[in-house]
């Protein structure tokens, strides 16, 4: 392919914004593909077909003819190609692959940047999902019975209920599991088209037909929540509605972002970038600095982020965070910094460690690798935390832009002086298993407790709030006559019991559950005393008795933390941050103390602002903290 970039291709002038688009010659020949170059102003292109497709292996390519040239695509693209091709007249296309010199690094920038309007003035954007396979039919099938009923929502949710819906739900499960789908661009291109068609084989269908089916499956999660706040059961164990709940839940948390790409142009104007690299995090892209520039098109930066592959990623991940905190005045970025994505399986690999992945290395850690390709955490609804209370964030920016630090106001709450074995359940592994497993972790960790010599009536209570998901959650679970052998487990672990293996419900939703809330994450205990060996600004100076904290008179904390954190770290609270993190001290840099970010925790009795009277009552004393 290279050896033909320089003949094929002149320069395109950015000054008055030049896109090129293909004329795809029509042909009998089914063997053929002849392509041709045209060079445009984006705002005078005559009308034209975007195509969205995935590469592909770029090892296995075939040729065709371009500008006269043979030419090496993955066969991938030349399977669209030849569906696509027309029998009657030419048609223009616009397809990356072929439009822009991809060895030419200044162009792709421009281009990339151009992409918003590309796809949006196409008047159609043609999705290519690859050949048909033995059940692609099918799945098609079924998008356009759904259109045709009356109440597609309804009628799909009558399925659900009869039993009848799966086996058509695993036909879609197939064409979802398609490589497409794992691509990030499609968001953008899907997202930005004013008319978008599927094509699978010699079968299409329209964007509105999945949309109906985004619809639908949304109507059986909503109406499959209200029967579960609504069932006036005393047990739920065994239930054929849980049982086909959870089983179709699985299906459709796998394919909901695909299916709702369509609602993202209605959703883009209003959702920040930053949320839209969360929600699509788990996509692929072959460059891991695309994993922000392809989704720049979807959120309009003032001024914008500018696109540069010149640069190593680490400094493209740098500068964005440095962007979203500077213009939210927020650290909600922090979230994204997952300490416990630095794992294989079971294996914990430290953040600095020379067997964590090389990008990992290079990032400060204050700054989310978005190539990890890592699902949202599960939860119940939004966090109502907000340890800082209303007091406004302070920050600041130290040092060059290759080895910027993060200064940020804040007060220490704590030193973390025992760790408990970290949770390490792989969230895709069998349910079964993570069953067993977190109910064995929940109660070593609670045997913890009484190891530690910790108080058995506020801690163990403070224990509970911070595991259990009807603890956690009361308002969510406040509708819902809990199930009796849920409130069974609850108070055999508020005693430090735990139930025979025989004894165990048939339906383990609760487990589950848990094992969501704790993987990554252990137990910690942090002591607020002042401590005679506590490193420079450690802001204590006496421990704090505040009657708003659970367990007053107690100087320790219990935490769910990051499951690397350790003991000697620090936990503390950032102003205008809703959540405590944990620090590690590393020492001094340039006489100055410099802190590792570890992660955010889960901290009982500092849920509402708790540690702001302690700052205001003197308790806590405000300090610099330095990130690298």
């Amino acid at each position: 392919m290279s050896a033909t970039h320089t003949s094929i291709y002149s320069e395109l002038d950015a000054s008055v914004q030049q896109i090129r688009l293909i004329r795809l010659k029509r042909s009998q020949n089914p063997d053929d593909i002849y392509v041709e170059l045209e060079t445009y102003q984006i705002d005078q292109c005559p009308p034209y077909n975007a195509l969205s497709y995935a590469w592909g292996d770029q090892n296995k390519l075939q040729l065709i003819d371009l500008n006269g040239i043979r030419h090496a695509v993955t066969t991938d693209l030349h399977s669209a190609l030849k569906r696509l091709r027309p029998q009657l007249e030419d048609q223009l296309m616009w397809i990356d692959a072929l439009c822009i010199n991809q060895q030419d690094v200044k162009e792709r920038e421009f281009q990339v940047s151009l992409m918003r309007r590309i796809y949006s003035q196409a008047y159609q954007v043609t999705v290519w999902l690859g050949e048909q396979s033995y059940d692609s039919d099918l799945a098609f099938d079924f998008l356009h019975m759904l259109s045709d009923q009356d109440e597609p929502a309804d009628w799909f949710y009558n399925l659900f209920r009869i039993g009848q819906l799966m086996d058509h739900f695993n036909h879609l499960g197939h064409l979802y599991a398609r490589s497409y789908w794992r691509r990030l661009w499609i968001v953008q291109e899907i997202a930005m088209g004013a008319r978008v068609q599927f094509h699978c084989g010699s079968r299409s269908a329209s964007l509105q037909l999945f949309d109906t089916l985004h619809a639908a499956m949304g109507k059986v999660v909503e109406k499959m929540q209200e029967e579960l706040r609504n069932k006036m059961v005393q047990d739920l164990r065994g239930d054929l509605l849980i049982r086909r709940y959870t089983e179709f839940w699985f299906i459709f948390s796998s394919v909901l972002s695909s299916v709702g790409l369509g609602h993202l142009r209605k959703a883009a104007d209003a959702t920040s970038l930053l949320d839209l690299l969360r929600c699509f995090r788990i996509s692929k892209a072959t460059d891991p600095r695309d994993k922000i520039y392809g989704l720049l098109g979807l959120k309009n930066m003032d001024p914008p982020f500018i696109v540069d592959y010149s640069v190593p990623v680490a400094t493209v991940y740098r500068r964005f965070a440095r962007e979203v905190i500077t213009r939210s005045g927020k650290f909600d970025i922090f979230s994204d910094c997952y300490p416990d994505s630095q794992f294989s399986r079971k294996e914990f690999v430290p953040r600095d460690s020379p067997a964590c992945h090389s990008l990992i290395a290079e990032l400060p850690s204050w700054v989310p690798d978005w190539n990890q390709c890592r699902g949202q955490k599960f939860s119940f609804g939004p966090s109502h935390s907000c340890a800082s209370g209303n007091s406004p964030p302070s920050f600041d920016f130290i040092g060059p832009d290759d080895e910027e630090h993060l200064k940020v106001k804040g007060f220490c709450i704590g030193k973390i002086t025992y760790c408990s074995e970290p949770s390490k359940f792989d969230l895709a592994g069998s349910s079964a298993r993570s069953f067993v497993d977190t109910a064995r972790l929940v109660y070593a960790w609670r045997l913890d407790l009484d190891q530690e010599n910790i108080d058995a009536s506020s801690d163990v209570k403070a224990f509970c709030r911070l595991i259990h998901p009807i603890e956690a959650y009361p308002r969510m679970f406040a509708s819902i006559r809990s199930p009796v052998w849920a409130r069974e487990q609850l108070s055999l672990i508020r005693q430090g019991r735990i139930m025979e293996e025989a004894q165990w419900p048939e339906d383990r939703t609760l487990f589950s559950t848990i094992a969501y809330l704790i993987a990554g994450r252990c137990l910690c205990f942090s002591h607020s005393a002042k401590l005679d060996s506590a490193p420079s600004g450690f802001g204590i100076t006496e421990p704090p008795r505040l009657n708003s904290i659970p367990g007053s008179g107690s100087t320790r904390t219990i935490s769910l933390a990051p499951a690397i954190t350790q003991a000697g770290d620090l936990l503390c609270i950032f102003l205008g941050h809703n959540r405590p993190v944990v620090l590690r001290p590393l020492g001094d840099e340039h006489g100055r103390t410099v802190y590792r970010f570890i992660g955010e925790a889960d901290s009982y009795g500092f849920e509402d602002g708790q540690g702001m009277d302690g700052l205001r009552n003197g308790f806590y004393h405000l300090q610099d903290f330095e990130l690298v």
